[in-house]
């Protein structure tokens, strides 16, 4: 049995698991899980907690390197909690995550799989994100040298969380997940509060003024940038926000909210336009679309614009079907197929959500969709469908939970012609189809790696109801 701080030697690295992390087996089928363990590495690793049916360890030495194994591109992966496989060759990292679905599909799923297509990767991996969120802190996270040094350190900081650490957050000179002006904008409005004197949020005593800021993208090159504070001093919050704009006059949506809540989400907040729209827009084929603060829209663009060609490709439309669109989200989905079919039908639980979806189909001067508030669960029922017609196809794109147990159930009440299932959880998407199969058949699997060098991916299955003779 392995100990606490036990050195092992000679551990060869066979596979990574869902969380990025190298597995080992060692000794009697001992298995070990290995932070920034890549497979082929051969290594010396230190056991760091033991349970119960696996060991965690970190490396202390790599004897021999895997050909998988590449250099970070980033200087802050080793302490950030985002970038997890950036130590991995992309090719690698697709590998897996076609693997991983698959795998989720056959043993959680228990489904017999037919046509498994080639996962679409990325053509950018780096600088993809259209939305990052940033935290102030007073007492940002410091490395080795930092402790040691004796110098009088400026605590303050705006970044990501440290990894499995919601109250430290690691100062980010430089992401590279999103484009410029990412960076330049957040650096500098961190120098100006500093020189300023302005207080950094201080998570645990709930004081500070700057909290948070959100900076959201379009290809069109519309920049919004959200910055919530805590305290509500306006005569430093005005200066903060005057700043912003002289010096970054390309920003076309500045908002602000207070936030006193212990929590910092914003979708309960008033959101509070101080220079330009309340919004942005982005473009997707010949569709323009109104994307708000509180606005759900897929993080990486040019993956979207894929993402979208599948479900199409999968529904296979001749313009007389009636569309379901649950989780419809800002209604992007469903207003991309528009055109294509008879009516869209969309659901959704946010209200400021519904709002942005009706306000893009007339936008786009759509006039076949239309957009329910409502919980799935409780308004998806028989009288629905009778009022608003049965579907040919059903589209559901729920979040990384999967969907309740009621709307399946409801699914296979109403039972629909195709249903095409959008995922970023290829285990809890394989658990629900688990539920479908006896009614549906499996048609197609498609993948699209909308989050390169993370272990998340986007997974499309296409369902058919079975015949008789199925």
């Amino acid at each position: 049995m392995s100990k606490k701080n036990e050195i092992i030697k000679d551990v060869r690295v066979i596979n990574i698991n869902n969380n990025g992390f190298g597995i080992a087996k060692k000794d009697e089928g001992k298995v070990y899980f290995i932070k920034e363990g890549v497979p082929g590495d051969l290594l010396e690793i230190k056991v760091l907690k033991k349970r119960r049916n696996y060991y965690n360890a970190k490396i202390e030495k790599i004897i021999e390197k895997s050909i998988y194994r590449i250099d970070p591109m980033c200087k802050h992966f080793y302490d950030c909690g985002g970038c997890k496989l950036q130590h991995i060759d992309y090719n690698y990292q697709i590998k897996f995550k076609q693997e991983n679905i698959l795998n989720n599909l056959k043993k959680i799923g228990k489904i017999s799989i037919g046509k498994f297509s080639k996962i679409i990767a990325a053509k950018k991996s780096f600088n993809y994100r259209n939305k990052m969120e940033f935290g102030f802190t007073n007492n940002r996270w410091l490395n080795n040298n930092e402790i040691l040094s004796k110098k009088k350190l400026n605590k303050n900081g705006v970044g990501l969380h440290v990894e499995k650490m919601w109250d430290k957050i690691l100062d980010i000179d430089k992401c590279l997940l999103q484009d410029e002006p990412s960076n330049q904008i957040r650096n500098s409005l961190k120098e100006f509060a500093i020189q300023k004197k302005v207080s950094f949020y201080d998570l645990k005593n709930n004081k500070g003024l700057l909290r948070t800021m959100m900076i959201r993208t379009s290809s069109i090159n519309e920049i919004m940038v959200l910055i919530q504070f805590y305290e509500n001093d306006k005569p430093i919050i005005k200066n903060i926000l005057k700043f912003l704009k002289s010096n970054f006059p390309k920003i076309s949506s500045l908002l602000y909210c207070i936030n006193r809540k212990a929590n910092d989400s914003i979708y309960d907040q008033e959101i509070i336009c101080y220079s330009g729209k309340p919004y942005i827009k982005e473009k997707i084929k010949n569709l323009k679309f109104k994307i708000y603060a509180k606005s759900f829209f897929q993080t990486n663009i040019e993956q979207t614009k894929k993402l979208y060609k599948i479900i199409e490709k999968f529904c296979d439309l001749n313009g007389n079907e009636i569309v379901y669109d649950l989780y419809s989200g800002t209604g992007s989905i469903g207003l991309y197929l528009s055109k294509k079919c008879k009516k869209i039908i969309g659901i959704e639980s946010v209200p400021e959500a519904i709002k942005s979806a009706v306000e893009n189909s007339k936008l786009n001067k759509i006039n076949n969709s239309e957009f329910i508030l409502g919980e799935i669960k409780n308004i998806l029922n028989k009288s629905f469908v009778i009022e608003k017609g049965e579907p040919d196809i059903v589209i559901t794109d729920p979040p990384r939970n999967g969907m309740n147990p009621k709307v399946i159930n409801q699914l296979l009440k109403i039972s629909p012609n195709k249903i095409v299932y959008v995922s970023c959880n290829s285990a809890t998407q394989a658990r629900d189809l688990s539920l479908l199969k006896n009614k549906y058949k499996f048609i197609n699997s498609q993948a699209i790696d909308m989050f390169p060098h993370t272990n998340h991916v986007e997974n499309v299955v296409l369902l058919k109801r079975k015949k008789i003779n199925d």
